[in-house]
């Protein structure tokens, strides 16, 4: 199958992938140095209203271990996304389907795993953003193993 072949359905999960990928390696690092800056802001006596104060102190308190847990699941799914996307691209089975396939199981993970670790102030419940990062995979394993099947079997 020539690479003009793609299906284009499979093209445009790639680029939903390159993009998605490239807001969770940002948003791992933007957790990090809001962790930083926070504590920063709060030692430097910084004039903020109590609520500001209040959530850089809630950030702040958050464990280093769920922080760095969090942070290392986004890192992977972030990977996972950028990975998938060139299989889907050059229509590999073990890069495509496989990493695909990994992506979904997680980013599934990396939300379960944010929602229980994390504060609920900085998670905000279960959100938009949260049923956002849980259809995606699901719609991307589905796609996966049932539409575009076929195109990844090299």
């Amino acid at each position: 199958m020539a690479s003009s072949d793609r299906p284009s359905g499979l093209t445009a999960l790639a680029v939903i992938n390159f993009i998605f990928g490239t807001l969770e390696f940002l948003g791992g690092i933007g957790f990090i140095v809001i962790r930083f800056v926070a504590g920063k802001m709060l030692s430097n006596g910084h004039e903020m209203s109590a609520k500001e104060r209040e959530g850089l102190q809630v950030i702040v308190d958050s464990s280093w271990i769920n922080v760095g847990i969090v942070v290392a699941l986004a890192f992977a799914t972030g990977l996972l996304l950028l990975l998938s996307g060139i299989g889907y691209l050059k229509q590999k089975r073990v890069l495509g389907r496989w990493f695909g396939n990994g992506y979904g199981i997680v980013a599934i993970t990396y939300v379960t795993v944010s929602l229980t670790l994390l504060p609920e102030e900085l998670t905000e419940g279960f959100s938009i953003g949260v049923i956002r990062s849980l259809i995606y995979p699901c719609f991307t394993m589905v796609l996966l193993n049932s539409t575009f099947r076929r195109d990844l079997a090299r």
